[in-house]
């Protein structure tokens, strides 16, 4: 019964750890996909003078061009704002994505 439990934990620590966000600094954006357009929940978490913000935006476009977007951004910050995006697939189209901003904001 014990192993049993510590399977269960174990396998539940790892679908926490796992995320299906993915930080933008370090992506080589040439190696992801330039062609099929969706939708993107895109996270910036921010850091100045002591004090953190989160603020969240909905993207439309290919993935690659979403990165490019977000590693400009976090390189005009100066190291303050940090980015990760996952697909949005519940926004089938670029009206309904972009409408999804007013419910973030």
């Amino acid at each position: 019964m014990k192993k049993i439990f510590t399977i269960i934990a174990v396998a539940l620590m790892a679908l926490a750890l796992s995320s299906c966000k993915k930080g933008v600094s370090g992506i080589d954006a040439s190696k992801l996909d330039n062609t099929v357009e969706k939708c993107w929940h895109c996270t910036c978490k921010a850091t100045a003078y002591g004090i953190t913000a989160t603020s969240e935006s909905y993207a439309w476009g290919t993935e690659r061009a979403v990165v490019l977007t977000l590693q400009e951004s976090e390189k005009y910050s100066s190291g303050h704002a940090k980015w990760t995006y996952e697909a949005a697939p519940k926004y089938k189209d670029y009206d309904t994505c972009l409408d999804a901003n007013a419910a973030v904001e």
